[in-house]
């Protein structure tokens, strides 16, 4: 599912290679990131890096020393996620070259694509993978707190002209199936003998 919502979106925003801008992600992009003050554009600027594997990878490798344990598939879990996340947007961005928004640059933009935004999948990967490694039932704090990253994150790409909101959206579900896939892996691996 993750690879068919990451095609479709891809060949909508980008039919025969040649990439467009649907008119919401254009109203979306001037709403969301024109005129920002600068105390928000520095702390958007701080909330974007919650996605980036330079924070990130650190933390999903702490996870797998910090669960000596449990068992050896969910102590990977979370370095797993976040690096099929990773590599599925990466890969995705290669397939489709989707230019970055050409608004008003609040931050320096990433050399590589726009589609689909590879710190919404990395940091919707991680939170979910966290949450699942962690409990079999994850409480409804750590549900929301999970949610406001994962929104935070991705309203902090489109906000600073990174991303259209279309990047974010296709990638945040793209890595919720991604995640669901592996966690019924998981599950799956052990509850094998």
């Amino acid at each position: 599912m993750s690879l068919a919502i990451l095609l479709l979106g891809g060949l909508w925003l980008c039919p025969q290679g040649a990439c467009r801008v649907p008119a919401a992600d254009l109203a979306t992009a001037i709403a969301v990131g024109h005129g920002l003050p600068p105390g928000t554009q520095t702390f958007l600027t701080g909330i974007t890096w919650l996605g980036s594997l330079a924070v990130l990878l650190p933390l999903a490798l702490v996870t797998v020393l910090m669960q000596p344990q449990r068992s050896r598939p969910r102590r990977l879990f979370v370095p797993a996620a976040l690096g099929a996340a990773t590599l599925l947007a990466h890969l995705t961005k290669l397939a489709f070259d989707r230019p970055r928004p050409l608004l008003e640059n609040l931050t320096a933009l990433p050399p590589d694509a726009s589609f689909p935004s590879a710190h919404a999948m990395q940091v919707t990967a991680f939170a979910l993978a966290l949450l699942w490694s962690s409990a079999s039932r994850p409480p409804p704090l750590a549900w929301a707190f999970a949610g406001a990253l994962i929104v935070s994150v991705g309203f902090s790409r489109v906000a600073l002209n990174v991303h259209f909101a279309t990047d974010v959206i296709l990638g945040t579900a793209a890595a919720v199936c991604l995640s669901c896939a592996l966690r019924g892996w998981l599950v799956k691996l052990e509850s094998q003998p």
